[in-house]
């Protein structure tokens, strides 16, 4: 079988592969930011003006090596698609830096970018959308060699066409040429689609949910082939992927991100077999276990992912976390929610008691950590610091009170002091980087920071 394609002798001086340096990082990220801004009425279209952001990638450092397979794993709506396609410079940058080989792509114009894409390609998730329904194998391979101005010699394309055809498993490619998508499976589509990247001779494959629009009979095949053909070709791959079963057995190393950051990273086996997170271990639990009669611990986190334009303070996963405490980044919007939870819980004369003794909620749900929580109309400060005494006597253990620092009474309200909200940061943790503060030394409890020093 033949290895990676030749280049034609026509292609231009931007299409050679150079020799890089094996000690450096073939991709790195620094502190990489892509924010998306929020346009709100129509007065704000009308100009212009934004009225948020959507932090869709939040500051990300990653290094990627060469010849390595490194996994993003998350969530939908944890932002490992938006890192993708910035690292390619298909979404822009806010901030920070992606270096590939070198070279800080996030500072390149678009013809520079154009070039620099010969070397690094992108496979999306679903494979169906990703062929032009009316052109054919040949065509549809073949394109990315004349667009990017590398042959448009008829002999010479179908001559490159057919060797990748073998190379990503479609053989004989006679057979192949002339079908259109809809004449292929899921895999074959697949594997097409990974032609069309491969023919452009890159070194860096990002592959958006490679597997996840195919059947479970297929999904094993195609990762083989993806493991072969980076092997041979001397690849090095970004695999984007929800599913830690695929990525334990295929990546070399693995980062679990949460609303747009990096929260745990290292080598499969060590976030397997102890993981550090409490996200990360929650993914882990949420694995489907082929034997119905073992009853797995599921303790999966309550509610869902925060609004990407509105994150919470400090941590993240804080309002979902069953570990969290103080430092954590508890606030007003906190306290809003834990009253809402308990009220669609009471019986409605309980309901309409406890309601009754609480204002306007409006100004409890803002990203605060102090908190004014108004007295209903006929009812005093104190009468609602009894209650919100009450609710912590029902439910102790619940991870919100552990970031309250105080709550006393005032002229018409209660108010609500939260200890100060900190901003996680990647720690090293035996062979893993882990952003939590139960893994810092200086933030984590008594009882776990002294097994830390």
């Amino acid at each position: 079988m033949s290895t990676k394609p030749e280049a034609a002798s026509d292609a231009p001086a931007a299409t050679e592969r150079p020799d890089g340096d094996t000690r450096r990082p073939l991709l790195k990220l620094e502190s990489l930011k892509t924010y998306f801004p929020l346009r709100g009425n129509f007065l704000d279209r009308l100009i212009g003006r934004e009225s948020g952001w959507i932090k869709a990638v939040d500051g990300v450092s990653l290094d990627v090596k060469r010849g390595e397979v490194v996994g993003i794993v998350g969530e939908s709506g944890s932002g490992k698609s938006t890192l993708g396609r910035t690292l390619l410079g298909l979404a822009p940058a806010t901030s920070g830096a992606v270096t590939f080989d070198g070279q800080n792509v996030a500072g390149l114009s678009e013809p520079q970018l154009r070039k620099l894409r010969l070397r690094m390609q992108l496979v999306f998730q679903d494979p169906h959308a990703s062929l032009n329904p009316a052109m054919d194998l040949r065509t549809a391979i073949a394109d990315p060699l004349k667009i990017h101005g590398i042959t448009s010699d008829p002999d010479e394309l179908d001559r490159r066409v057919r060797e990748i055809l073998e190379v990503v498993g479609l053989s004989p490619p006679e057979r192949f040429l002339d079908n259109y998508p809809g004449e292929l499976s899921g895999g074959q589509k697949q594997r097409a689609v990974l032609a069309r990247a491969l023919i452009l001779n890159p070194d860096l494959l990002v592959l958006d949910e490679p597997v996840s629009m195919l059947d479970m009979s297929v999904r094993a095949k195609i990762l083989s082939l993806l493991g072969r053909l980076k092997n041979e070709l001397g690849l090095t791959y970004v695999y984007i992927t929800h599913d830690l079963a695929t990525a334990k057995f295929f990546c070399d190393r693995i980062a679990i991100m949460y609303l747009g950051r990096v929260v745990e990273t290292g080598p499969p086996s060590a976030i397997y077999e102890d993981p550090k997170h409490p996200y990360t271990r929650a993914l882990l639990r949420a694995i489907p276990d082929p034997d119905p009669s073992r009853h797995v611990p599921r303790d999966l986190p309550r509610g869902e992912v925060p609004d990407a334009a509105n994150p919470p303070l400090g941590c993240s996963f804080h309002p979902r976390c069953s570990m969290a405490y103080g430092p954590c980044g508890w606030e007003g919007r906190d306290l809003r929610e834990l009253l809402e939870r308990r009220w669609t819980q009471l019986p409605e004369a309980q309901y309409e008691r406890e309601r009754a003794m609480i204002g306007d909620l409006e100004q409890v749900g803002k990203p605060a950590t102090t908190v004014q929580v108004p007295a209903g109309k006929g009812y005093q400060g104190r009468d609602v610091v009894d209650l919100l005494e009450t609710i912590r006597a029902d439910a102790p253990d619940d991870p919100f009170w552990r970031g309250v620092q105080n709550i006393q009474a005032a002229e018409g309200h209660a108010q609500v002091d939260f200890y100060p909200a900190h901003d996680p940061r990647l720690k090293q943790q035996g062979r893993v980087q882990v952003a939590c503060h139960l893994w810092d030394p200086e933030l984590a409890p008594e009882s776990q920071a002294s097994s830390l020093s």
